[in-house]
């Protein structure tokens, strides 16, 4: 099917008849590789012998929800088309009998067909497809992503909301991370007023914040902290736009950014101020591997002999040792931060 080659398939086929509703390892029938090749001679060839144009994989995966790729056979390694030649592909498939669903009409702008639908069922605008993935998702969210002022609007009038759960990729809805992508602050507002969470994690645990710090843009990431935004734990505030950061934080820059810089002059006035912000400094800096500011823990260790409390301390500062001495091979020199 890769190489769309027609007469080896159909030569397969004579040979081995069932071979048209025999799956591959990740369940992809015959008809489903037609669409991801995206070769319409194939597909009618399949139909034609009595192939299932509505039959899905085991993760729910209808042929046409593959018109773009999937996970393992992604966008950029599918034949090439125009927005028109794609159009003419699911048109086919569709007069050929592919359920053509509101999700999949959302997500190509198509206002009338979402329309007919929710005339038909209105709750179909909080519909979660079988097939849920980066690729396929509820209505709001695959209208987002096109852009579509009319589906947009068609799907909140009829009671579609940024909230609604998808399996497989997020307990608390991924719309809003979608409208952040898109730097619409209109929508953005009108999903935080419903409830969506700008920290809430999507499957690969990106969530809307992080999508903001990726455009870099302070109004979205002044908005979304309005409405409890913040960095996301993961992050490195040593690597993100000063604008970012003051849109969140405005001038009250918080612990964990002179940490991330390794500020020494800062952070030792704030332990001296604070001695119990050393504990903190320390969890800051063992928080991850790419994260580990050997300056800080230095200074931590050095601080930690004369503030932490004793039940606390001998844990704290064997962990600290630990991790200067893991990097410290990578590093060149360093002397020995904490004497124990």
């Amino acid at each position: 099917f890769r190489e769309q080659d027609e007469d080896g398939i159909v030569a397969m086929l004579d040979d081995d008849p069932a071979a048209l509703n025999a799956a591959d390892a990740r369940g992809n029938f015959p008809i489903h590789w037609a669409v991801l090749t995206r070769t319409i001679r194939l597909i009618d060839l399949l139909i034609d012998r009595g192939a299932d144009v509505n039959v899905q994989r085991p993760d729910g995966a209808r042929p046409l929800d593959l018109h773009s790729g999937d996970y393992w056979y992604r966008k950029n390694r599918v034949p090439e088309m125009t927005d028109a030649e794609l159009r003419g592909l699911i048109d086919h498939l569709v007069e050929r009998g592919a359920l053509y669903d509101i999700s999949i009409a959302a997500r190509l702008g198509d206002a009338e067909r979402v329309g007919q639908i929710l005339d038909e069922d209105p709750g179909q605008a909080n519909r979660v497809p079988d097939y849920c993935t980066y690729y396929n998702g509820v209505p709001l969210w695959a209208a987002v992503g096109s852009g579509d002022r009319e589906t947009i609007e068609a799907l909140l009038e009829a009671g579609a909301v940024a909230t609604t759960p998808e399996p497989r990729m997020t307990p608390n809805g991924r719309v809003l991370m979608s409208a952040v992508g898109r730097g619409d602050l209109e929508l953005i507002r009108r999903f935080l007023d419903q409830g969506a969470d700008p920290n809430a994690s999507v499957e690969s645990s990106e969530n809307a914040m992080y999508a903001a710090l990726r455009r870099t843009d302070p109004d979205v990431l002044t908005l979304l902290a309005s409405y409890g935004g913040v960095v996301p734990e993961h992050s490195d505030m040593s690597t993100l736009d000063t604008s970012s950061l003051r849109a969140i934080y405005q001038d009250a820059l918080p612990l964990r950014y002179y940490v991330d810089v390794q500020d020494i002059e800062i952070l030792s006035d704030r332990f001296n101020e604070d001695p119990g912000a050393v504990r903190e400094a320390i969890a800051l800096t063992l928080r991850g591997n790419d994260l580990m500011k050997l300056d800080v823990l230095r200074l931590c260790l050095e601080l930690s002999l004369i503030h932490i409390s004793e039940p606390t301390r001998p844990r704290l500062i064997t962990c600290a040792v630990f991790c200067l001495i893991k990097n410290r091979g990578g590093g060149g020199g360093g002397g020995g931060g904490g004497g124990g």
